[in-house]
Order: structure tokens, then sequence, then C-alpha cells
């Protein structure tokens, strides 16, 4: 009689185990939601918030009663191959422009002195 009933309906015993498995995880989830459904917005609330926080931007640059700006111009220097070789590539591989490359690079060589410094001070003070 069951399989009579499939024949007709034009149903297959695997579509009607998905049906009835389907059925179960509609109704767990349901119960999930409607008994936990403060936590979960909570949480929801709470992930949202930590998000646009960790994204966030300030915008801090205060505009100024209209004062002429004067621009001056910077004087050529003139670069090593290393330095020329940085800029070049900070280029084609961020989205930087000259100035924020140079930034880049300088703070690169004020940390190397900077290390350097540091070694010889310890190395001075190992000796005594």
């Amino acid at each position: 009689m069951y399989s009579e009933m499939l024949v007709t309906t034009g149903l297959t015993q695997k579509s009607l185990e998905l049906f009835v498995l389907l059925g179960i995880c509609v109704s767990v989830i349901g119960f999930i939601l409607v008994t936990y459904w403060r936590y979960i917005l909570f949480g929801a609330f709470a992930i949202f918030c930590l998000v646009v926080m960790a994204n966030g931007s300030t915008n801090t640059e205060q505009v100024a009663k209209s004062q002429p700006t004067i621009q001056q111009e910077k004087p050529k220097v003139e670069l090593d191959e290393d330095t020329k070789a940085f800029l070049e590539d900070c280029k084609a591989y961020t989205d930087y422009d000259d100035e924020q490359c140079m930034s880049v690079w300088t703070n690169r060589t004020s940390m190397k002195a900077k290390a350097e410094k540091s070694r010889i001070l310890r190395a001075k003070y190992q000796l005594l």
C-alpha cells in the first residue's frame, strides 16, 4: 500500500526522506530561534557594533577660515638606486602616492638607524 501511494503521488523514497530531514532541521532551528531569540538578537547587535567600530574612520579635519594657502615647491632631491627602486615598487604595488611612499622609505631608514644605535649601545654595555 505504501509503495502504491508513492507511485500515485510521483514521489520517491529518497525525496520523502529529504522532506523528513528538512522538517526536523526546520523544527530544530525554529526551536532555537524561539527559545534564544533575545540572545541571538543581542549577539548580532554586538557583532554589528564591533564591525562598525573596527572599520570606522573619524574625520578630524577641521575647515579653516578662508585663508589663502601658499604652496611651496619642494626641492628635487637626488635619490639613489635603492630608493628609486623602492618608490617604483611602492607605487606599483600599492595605492600610495609619492609622498606616502617616501614617508614609508624615511620611516624604514630611521628604524634601521635606531636599530643600529641600540645594537651599538647593547654591545658597549656588555663590554663593561
